[in-house]
């Protein structure tokens, strides 16, 4: 369940990021995807911003799948470990106080064609953003980055795809509707709770200890 067992490959153009593709077991990503939880569950809210989107307002707990729920524990429990493992990706000395407090879901239903978000950077209080792809690959659905120069590059929507970056000054980037089928992802951040843009996405401690509180 841990997203970071297999070496990335890392990419200077346009600007650097890494790259897992089949970044977990085929099986297990296979139930990620059957498994994904149903629209109607109140782990979801509208995300009217990205045009018809819902996004999960809580990492996923045993009662909505117990799979996702897996994946979130295991991630979270090592999420030292994958911040050491991108701060040697990225070449990167933690500055402030980083903080592992976004865990997603996101899903978008498919529209050919069509930007979900156009170039943009992320907030700079997030220093990590990582994308976890879900479903059936497509040719849309991709994800774009862009440099100063017009270096640039896309990623069509690939099924078990895990892509990530240090998020600073030109880090431009944009991403699509899928042409057929739902475009599922789940996005994990580390933001630095000392920059003077950060806001807590998810109180994502307090869900790990409740639910995982059983035990």
């Amino acid at each position: 369940m841990f997203l970071f067992n297999k070496r990335a490959s890392v990419q200077e153009l346009p600007w650097k990021h890494i790259v897992i593709d089949d970044a977990l077991p085929k099986d297990i990503a296979n139930q990620l995807d059957s498994d994904w939880i149903n629209n109607d569950w109140p782990i979801w809210k509208d995300m009217a911003v990205h045009h018809g989107g819902i996004i999960s307002n809580v990492p996923p707990g045993p009662e909505h799948s117990m799979v996702h729920h897996k994946l979130f524990i295991e991630n979270f429990e090592r999420s030292g470990e994958i911040l050491s493992k991108l701060c040697d990706y990225f070449n990167y000395t933690p500055e402030g106080e980083i903080v592992f407090d976004h865990y997603k879901m996101l899903d978008y239903p498919p529209v050919p064609n069509r930007i979900i978000r156009p170039w943009h950077v992320d907030t700079l209080d997030k220093v990590f953003h990582i994308i976890y792809y879900i479903g059936e690959d497509q040719q849309q659905g991709n994800y774009e980055l862009v440099n100063e120069d017009g270096v640039f590059m896309s990623y069509p929507f690939k099924h078990n795809r895990l892509i990530a970056w240090h998020n600073v000054e030109g880090t431009r980037h944009r991403f699509f509707y899928g042409s057929t089928t739902h475009r599922k992802t789940i996005s994990l951040c580390f933001k630095d709770k000392t920059h003077k843009d950060y806001i807590q996405d998810n109180e994502i401690e307090e869900h790990y200890r409740l639910s995982t509180s059983h035990k």
